[in-house]
């Protein structure tokens, strides 16, 4: 899979739009962008490690030679750049449950979208103008963005840490200095926020993998015969291990 890097996933994605659609999305861009409260739900997506949505108009295109003849496109083209950590299907996911109003307002300007609710055609469409990535940068492939945000908290906490024990140890004895150590997380790691980043970080999550345990109890019905449970029992036992199983 030629997206994936580590436990980074890049997705390009290229819808065409008709031309006098174009400056009715520039518009709705440049709200997005000096408004910055209409960019919080996007910010939070804390798996998200880049977004961005680019206008090509259709006569933007370049010209790599004096051979080459113009391009005589009928549609601009929106182009939509993302990295992310999780898999493509929790992006999406996330994408239509938290944006579903904001990437309406972004794609309903290019051809055949369908809406980004429900979730079924939406992935569709998304699978249909997606183009594989072969190379692109990724400063920490091995970390996803929930690992840099707390590492980033952790080290203001070391670098607030230092700064206190080494004016403690000018005017102070090391009484003092073991005290300031001791009161390290209070001070300055905030774990109020440093447990949200841990939150964030989905433990069920390791690279690309995703496991995912349910623990539901067994309806006690004394009229079933035989009961539900050994029913239960019976039909895992008659599911293939080969590799037709639906556990693979």
């Amino acid at each position: 899979m030629s997206n994936i890097n580590g436990k980074v996933y890049a997705l390009n994605a290229i819808t065409p739009m008709k031309p006098w659609k174009t400056w009715i999305l520039r518009a709705v861009f440049f709200v997005l962008g000096h408004v910055k409260p209409l960019q919080n739900d996007l910010i939070n997506l804390s798996f998200i490690e880049f977004a961005r949505w680019v206008i090509v108009p259709r006569r933007a295109f370049p010209c790599l030679g004096k051979g080459q003849l113009p391009e005589e496109l009928k549609y601009d083209y929106l182009l939509f750049f993302s990295n992310f950590n999780g898999t493509w299907n929790q992006y999406i996911d996330a994408f239509s449950a938290v944006l579903s109003k904001g990437l309406n307002l972004v794609w309903r300007w290019s051809e055949k979208f369908p809406g980004s609710v429900p979730v079924t055609l939406f992935k569709e469409y998304i699978a249909r103008v997606q183009f594989d990535t072969d190379y692109y940068y990724t400063a920490y492939p091995q970390a996803t963005a929930n690992d840099l945000k707390s590492a980033h908290i952790v080290q203001s906490s070391f670098d607030s840490l230092s700064a206190i024990a080494t004016q403690s140890s000018l005017n102070s004895s090391p009484q003092h200095i073991s005290s300031s150590c001791s009161k390290f997380r209070p001070i300055s790691a905030k774990p109020a926020k440093l447990r949200r980043s841990a939150k964030d970080l989905m433990p069920n999550q390791n690279g690309s993998v995703y496991g995912l345990t349910i623990l539901s109890p067994i309806i006690d019905d004394d009229r079933a015969t035989p009961s539900h449970d050994l029913q239960i029992r019976a039909y895992l036992a008659q599911l293939s291990t080969r590799e037709d199983s639906p556990l693979l």
